[in-house]
């Protein structure tokens, strides 16, 4: 039995997270026969190293001194060239949320966190940035949410490494159980040029998601405003981004597979 294209998927996101080691575990758990297991990890190397930071030579990854993978380029393999550059592409652009679990704290209040505040490769600005424990019922909305406390003050979202993102969702509360919150407006910053913005009206106390639509995507930074004080203002939380591939990685997956075809042609002729 060969590896279908789900199989493949799992294997190269198992290599994409350097644990290459499960890629026999998947095989053996699934009964599948890699019949080519030499070529499809050499492959597997071609697609993810320049997502993993370690950039080499084509040739160097295609081959080594002893020929061992001269079945490499076999038709068999090229069969299932899209399904790999997919799923390589596919380890490129990951999801994260930022929840602030870390930020959990049981009792004392009213606590303030560093600007910016920095998690799974994100960084949210706001002046100042606040958050209640637990203990503060009337505050507290069911998670540790974060808040700019400070009238009309702006909450920037931006990715650490200056790269592109799509925000899928984020989840809004009023401050207080006993108040209220204006329209929240988010205005997003199209990598490139652009804006984009949405409106989102907080429907209570407690966390409720809000989704954004696939116009935020691309985007270089998102920013919104808070209220007029806490009796009328908003907290949030589990902000939904994925991440987008950049363009050099995207041309390094398809000019390793055009590299591949015209070794193939080349060893036809």
């Amino acid at each position: 039995m060969f590896l279908t294209e789900g199989h493949y998927c799992q294997v190269i996101l198992a290599y994409a997270k350097n644990h290459a080691f499960n890629m026999d575990k998947l095989a053996y758990r699934n009964n599948l026969y890699m019949r080519e297991q030499g070529a499809i990890i050499i492959f597997l190397q071609l697609a993810t190293k320049k997502i993993m930071g370690d950039a080499h030579v084509l040739k160097q990854l295609a081959f080594d001194s002893s020929g061992k993978y001269k079945r490499l380029f076999s038709k068999k393999m090229l069969g299932f060239l899209p399904i790999l550059a997919f799923c390589a592409i596919s380890s490129g652009a990951h999801a994260v949320v930022i929840d602030f679990d870390s930020l959990e704290t049981p009792t004392g209040g009213l606590f303030s966190t560093p600007s910016p505040y920095t998690e799974d490769g994100f960084q949210i600005t706001g002046s100042p940035l606040m958050y209640f424990s637990q203990d503060k019922a009337d505050y507290y909305a069911g998670s540790a949410g974060l808040l700019a406390a400070a009238k009309g003050a702006v909450t920037l979202l931006r990715a650490v490494s200056g790269a592109a993102f799509n925000l899928s969702s984020i989840d809004l509360s009023f401050i207080s159980r006993k108040g209220t919150s204006p329209d929240v407006t988010f205005m997003g910053q199209v990598l490139g040029g652009g804006v984009v913005t949405q409106k989102f009206s907080p429907v209570g106390f407690g966390f409720t998601q809000f989704d954004f639509t696939s116009a935020f995507s691309g985007l270089s930074a998102v920013a919104w405003t808070q209220g007029s004080s806490a009796a009328n203002g908003h907290q949030f939380d589990n902000i939904n981004i994925t991440n987008v591939p950049e363009p050099g990685t995207l041309a390094l997956l398809f000019s390793g597979l055009l590299g591949l075809l015209f070794v193939r042609r080349k060893q036809a002729a």
